[in-house]
């Protein structure tokens, strides 16, 4: 694992201030915004793990406050599926070559940056089992991988024409859950070490940081300019990990 320097450790708290100020403002995943960056200076698998536990501490804060809305009904089949995903995500993530995995990252970046900025609004589904089980294991599986798990269960839950309280509640507490079984897994496989700890309570200050940033800035700011430049950040960091991935490799 990565060796734990004052520097590293700046720079993690700077970048987890983005991710922090960008899921305030638009409730975007912050593991989509910070995984380009922490690739920079941790490995892969390291930092997949980092935004596990991160991920967690977020949504444990997030889910109490919301816990008056749960339904742990709505919750449990694309949960349940989710961590079978999440399953034979992480065997992906741990026995595939470093390089092969970041292609694949950086093409996954790019179709999100697509998805967010023209059909976000034009997909629908239908709610239903079949539909859960089907978009719960997506989930799991790009969770496992990346931690990078939102959009597939986004579009379930919000499927199922919920009260906005109910929708954010539930969806609070399905990746809380997600995320603490991801966090069981990179312990079984060894990817959490004192410096993955380290590493995640100073991110966790950042991500405070931000969001408190985010939400005195949210009202004054144009939110369409600003997604429009989190779609293109996205893009232009998935050809750059593609780019650079496969020089690597050839």
């Amino acid at each position: 694992m990565e060796h734990i320097t004052l520097w590293n450790l700046l720079a993690f708290l700077f970048i987890a201030l983005g991710p922090g100020f960008v899921k305030s403002t638009i409730g975007f995943g912050f593991a989509i915004i910070a995984l380009p960056f922490i690739v920079m200076i941790l490995p892969l698998k390291q930092s997949v793990a980092i935004l596990s536990i991160l991920g967690t501490l977020c949504y444990i804060r997030n889910t109490y406050k919301l816990r008056k809305d749960i339904d742990m009904k709505i919750v449990m089949i694309p949960l349940v599926a989710s961590m079978a995903g999440r399953v034979l995500g992480m065997q992906f993530l741990m026995g595939s070559e470093g390089e092969y995995i970041k292609i694949f990252l950086g093409f996954s970046f790019v179709v999100l940056a697509i998805y967010f900025a023209f059909y976000k609004n034009r997909v629908q589904i239908q709610y239903t089992v079949k539909n859960g089980l089907i978009f719960g294991f997506i989930s799991g599986v790009f969770g496992g991988m990346f931690n990078i798990s939102g959009p597939p269960i986004v579009l379930y839950f919000m499927a199922g024409n919920l009260s906005k309280e109910r929708y954010m509640a539930n969806l609070q507490l399905y990746f809380m859950l997600a995320t603490l079984f991801s966090v069981m897994l990179h312990i079984l496989y060894g990817n959490v070490v004192w410096s993955t700890v380290a590493f995640s309570g100073v991110g966790y200050i950042g991500v405070l940081i931000g969001s408190i940033i985010g939400l005195k800035v949210f009202h004054k700011m144009n939110v369409n300019v600003f997604n429009k430049a989190v779609y293109i950040f996205l893009a232009v960091s998935g050809i750059y990990t593609i780019i650079t991935s496969a020089a690597a490799v050839l």
